[in-house]
């Protein structure tokens, strides 16, 4: 007689390795978050008792890692449910040429630090929205796979944490000083995924950003890989904040 096998329950999903981002001391951006009641200025210890305590109130494994998904869950809790990622997010560029293709990025001759996208299929795959229905500086050209995303994550941010970018630069091919892509040293602009949001009040290396830091969490919790600030890191230079920089790719 055959014996039935004891069902083994699966564990809670656990944030240890969802995403190619990392919290660095002492910036501590975990204390906005609602539902984690941690003071203005918490200790490590305070933060993972805390992380912990809201995992095991929310079902996830209580590892005091606040990852992509216990962000997510912790901004369902309070408020609305924020909008799903439409497609994975890539990891570095091979997973960028895998997900989107290639663009064909060549060199401009008269203009070395400009790039030119020669792949047809990718031209027509990028997609040019405007928040509000704004063309001017709010205007965004990104790939369709994601711009939809991106205009209901602007819209859910600003529905319900009361917070809009006033300008907004997206597809503008060009070089960068560090990258993966050593072909052509492109930045993730030249792919039509990534978005600098008031570049004007967020430059490279401000260390005093426009952007509040829930805005950051809220962006990351949807998909969007921040560039380095409040200990946020999605790539590039680890040294050097970028905190108007929100792109849909990891290690880059």
């Amino acid at each position: 007689m055959a014996t039935k096998k004891k069902q083994i329950a699966a564990p809670p999903p656990s944030d240890s390795n969802a995403a190619a981002i990392v919290f660095n001391a002492p910036h501590q951006p975990l204390s906005c978050l609602p539902g984690l009641a941690l003071p203005a200025t918490p200790s490590d210890d305070e933060i993972v008792d805390a992380v912990r305590a809201a995992q095991a109130r929310l079902g996830l494994t209580a590892d005091g890692m606040c990852g992509p998904r216990t962000v997510r869950a912790l901004l369902n809790e309070a408020f609305r449910a924020l909008p799903v990622a439409p497609c994975a997010t890539p990891s570095g560029l091979s997973g960028i040429l895998v997900a989107f293709g290639d663009p064909g990025l060549v060199h401009d001759k008269s203009h070395p630090a400009r790039l030119h996208v020669t792949s047809s299929a990718y031209k027509s795959a990028i997609a040019s929205v405007a928040f509000e229905g704004k063309p001017g500086e709010l205007h965004a050209s990104l790939r369709r796979e994601i711009s939809g995303h991106f205009l209901a994550s602007m819209s859910w941010i600003k529905a319900n944490l009361g917070w809009a970018p006033s300008r907004c630069d997206s597809f503008v091919p060009r070089t960068k000083n560090w990258s993966p892509d050593r072909r052509t040293n492109a930045s993730t602009h030249s792919y039509a995924i990534a978005v600098d949001l008031d570049p004007l009040t967020n430059g490279r290396g401000d260390i005093t950003p426009s952007i509040p830091q829930i805005v950051f969490l809220a962006m990351w919790a949807m998909g969007w890989m921040p560039g380095r600030f409040w200990g946020l890191r999605a790539g590039g230079n680890p040294k050097e904040s970028d905190p108007m920089h929100f792109q849909w790719a990891t290690n880059y």
